[in-house]
C-alpha cells in the first residue's frame, strides 16, 4: 500500500526561495534608485535657494557685483555660488548665478540668470 505524502519537497522550497530571493533583490534595487533620486532632487532645491539668497543679498547691497565664488550652507550642504555680471542677448547687464556643490564643483545644481537691477 502506497501512502500519500503531505507537504513540499526539497526541491520545491529551493526553487521556491530563489523565486523570492529574486524578487527581493529587485526591490532593493529599486528602493535604492528612488533614495538616489531624491537625494538628487534635495541637493537641487537647496542650491537653488542658494542662489535666490544670493541674488537678493545682491539687489538688497544696491551696487553692482563683480565674479566672485562664495560658500553657502543650506542645512547639513556646503554649496559655492559662482556669481558673474555679464551683459545678456539685449546689451542690458545680466547676473549669472551657478551653484555647484562644494565637493563635486564640475556638477552645476542650479543656475539663474536674471537681468540686473539693483534696489534703490
Amino acid at each position: 500500500m502506497k501512502r500519500k505524502q503531505h507537504g513540499f519537497t526539497l526541491i520545491e522550497v529551493l526553487i521556491a526561495l530563489a523565486i523570492v530571493a529574486i524578487a527581493l533583490a529587485a526591490v532593493m534595487r529599486s528602493v535604492a534608485v528612488a533614495t538616489d533620486d531624491q537625494s538628487r532632487l534635495r541637493d537641487r532645491r537647496l542650491a537653488l535657494l542658494c542662489a535666490q539668497d544670493r541674488w537678493q543679498e545682491l539687489r538688497l547691497a544696491a551696487q553692482p557685483p563683480g565674479d566672485a565664488r562664495l560658500l553657502c550652507l543650506q542645512g547639513r550642504t556646503r554649496f559655492l555660488v559662482q556669481q558673474h555680471l555679464g551683459s545678456g542677448a539685449d546689451g542690458q547687464p545680466q547676473l549669472d548665478l551657478s551653484v555647484v556643490a562644494e565637493d563635486a564643483p564640475k556638477q552645476s545644481l542650479a543656475r539663474l540668470q536674471l537681468p540686473w537691477t539693483a534696489m534703490p
